[in-house]
């Protein structure tokens, strides 16, 4: 028998540390380990999707911003602000 179930999208959809904790270690095949991810995303992120069913998180994609520059012209400041169009 088939099953209909309805996963929902959400650009930076709202999202705990202890649920991407757990989808990491599962979908990684680690033991579980103690991120401040709501941290690491304030401070590295562009934006992120979280994927959802009707029992929680089940999907999330993270979009970072890694500068690969010359030495000389390193990024001095938040990542996202280049994004955004601020200063590097």
């Amino acid at each position: 028998m088939l099953f209909s179930m309805t996963i929902t999208f959400e650009w930076r959809g709202m999202v705990r540390n202890d649920e991407i904790n757990q989808l990491h270690a599962e979908g990684f095949d680690h033991a579980l380990v103690e991120v401040d991810w709501t941290d690491v995303l304030s401070r590295l992120s562009l934006g992120w999707v979280t994927a959802r069913d009707d029992l929680g998180l089940v999907g999330f994609v993270n979009v970072l911003l890694r500068c690969m520059r010359f030495p000389s012209h390193q990024c001095r400041s938040n990542p996202t602000a280049l994004a955004s169009g601020g200063e590097p």
